[in-house]
C-alpha cells in the first residue's frame, strides 16, 4: 500500500510542476508576442516530431537551428515527456528565415501546429526584441498557448490523480 502513497506524491509533484511550467510557458508567450519589432520572413522548411522520439525534416532547415531546437525546447529534449505531443496534430513546427540588424537567421518555432498550417515558402511575421537575439514568435500563431492550455490540464489532471490516490492511501 506505501506505492499508492508513493504515486499519489509523484502525480501531485508532477501536477504542481506542470502548473508552474504553464505560468511560465504563459509569461514567456506574452513577453514573446509584445515584442517591440517586426520582421519579414518565410517558411524554409518544416519539422515533425514523430514515434518514437524521431524527427522529419522537409525543406531547408538548417543544422544550425535545428540543433538549438533540439536543446533549448521541451518538444526536441528527446526524453519521455515528449511522446504525447508526438501522438497529436500538434507536431509540425515551421523554420522561419529571416534578416535581424542585416543578419540573415533561421529558427524554428517551439510551439507545434497541426499538419497544414505552414507551407514551405509561406511569408509570415517575425516578432522579436533587440534587446533579447533568440527569442522569437510568429505574429498570429495559436499553436504556443496551445502547449500552454495543455500544461494546465495536464496539471489538473495528475494533481487530481495524485489526489484521489492520497486520500485512498490515508482513508
Amino acid at each position: 500500500m506505501l506505492w499508492i502513497m508513493v504515486l499519489g506524491a509523484a502525480c501531485v509533484v508532477l501536477g504542481i510542476f506542470n502548473a508552474v511550467w504553464g505560468f511560465v510557458e504563459a509569461l514567456m508567450l506574452r513577453r514573446a508576442r509584445r515584442a517591440p519589432a517586426k520582421a519579414e520572413g518565410v517558411v524554409c522548411g518544416l519539422v515533425r516530431h514523430r514515434l518514437p522520439m524521431r524527427y522529419e525534416k522537409q525543406g531547408d532547415v538548417p543544422k544550425v537551428a535545428y540543433q538549438y531546437w533540439g536543446r533549448t525546447t521541451a518538444n526536441g529534449a528527446h526524453g519521455f515527456l515528449s511522446i504525447p505531443q508526438a501522438m497529436t496534430q500538434w507536431n509540425w513546427y515551421p523554420c522561419v528565415r529571416f534578416t535581424v540588424n542585416g543578419g540573415e537567421t533561421e529558427w524554428i518555432a517551439t510551439g507545434g501546429s497541426r499538419e497544414g498550417a505552414w507551407r514551405i515558402g509561406q511569408r509570415v511575421q517575425v516578432l522579436y526584441d533587440p534587446a533579447r537575439p533568440g527569442e522569437y514568435a510568429l505574429d498570429g500563431d495559436a499553436a504556443p498557448m496551445h502547449a500552454v492550455r495543455a500544461d494546465f490540464i495536464w496539471a489538473v489532471v495528475l494533481t487530481a490523480a495524485g489526489a484521489a490516490l492520497l486520500a485512498l492511501y490515508f482513508i
